[in-house]
């Protein structure tokens, strides 16, 4: 007698997608072996030509790292009708300092990620002006860090204008920093335009190393919106297990 039997498929999980919609560059170390270009995946064609010093490393996951250089990109269009940005790296700082940038926007204006005011501070600064910084956690040269900025002109403590979804190595799995949770910097204004045509510099605030912060760089992703926290979840989920985050 032939007696039924059941089984179980298990359902496949469909691998994170990297959001598109808006996105303005992406860079994947994983994606580069050598030379001074660093390839946009985005399909936008927003190559960084890199400077300086630099080289691979896979000692973090694949990581470029920058010590004493910058990749950067000039002519960059995508704001013109927006000042909503995104901004997310993936990265290992090798210095807690005053005064670097990990990455600067510049147009009419310019936007960067700074440590100022405070040693591995996280802040998110409107260039020659002011900015406010995540009050915990911060930037660690002992850790790989997740930092997403969604942020427009004029942002500040309220009403979720700046938004930081940070996580690490360490202590912290993925969480959102919103409205109450930043400092002022200094007295000053975050109103900005970045225009039709942007500058894109990673590993610093300006193409020199005058405001440059060495370390190992992961991945960044660029967008001309502000993502919904489904799609942050995404974005880290993708990169989660690459680069040991919690």
């Amino acid at each position: 007698m032939f007696t039924p039997f059941a089984f179980v498929k298990s359902a496949a999980v469909a691998a994170p997608v990297i959001p598109t919609s808006g996105l303005i560059a992406w860079y994947d170390a994983n994606d580069y072996t050598s030379g001074a270009t660093w390839t946009d995946k985005s399909g936008n064609g927003n190559n960084l030509t890199l400077n300086s010093t630099y080289s691979k490393n896979t000692t973090y996951g694949p990581t470029i790292f920058f010590n004493g250089g910058w990749g950067s990109k000039s002519g960059v269009s995508g704001w013109s009708a927006t000042t909503d940005v995104t901004y997310i790296e993936i990265i290992r700082p090798t210095v807690a300092t005053n005064f670097v940038a990990s990455w600067s926007l510049t147009g009419t204006n310019q936007v960067t990620g700074f440590q100022f005011g405070g040693t591995s501070l996280i802040y998110t600064w409107r260039g020659g002006d002011t900015g406010w910084y995540l009050n915990t956690p911060t930037y660690g040269t002992t850790k790989t860090t997740f930092v997403a900025r969604r942020f427009s002109s004029g942002f500040n403590n309220t009403g979720d204008s700046l938004v930081v979804d940070y996580a690490d190595t360490s202590a912290i799995s993925l969480t959102k920093y919103g409205s109450g949770n930043f400092s002022l910097g200094r007295a000053g204004g975050t109103t900005y335009s970045l225009g039709g045509s942007v500058t894109i510099i990673v590993g610093a605030a300006e193409t020199n190393t005058t405001y440059d912060m060495p370390g190992y760089y992961g991945v960044v992703a660029i967008y001309n919106r502000i993502l919904t926290d489904q799609e942050i979840t995404d974005v880290y989920d993708a990169y989660k297990t690459t680069y040991s985050l919690l």
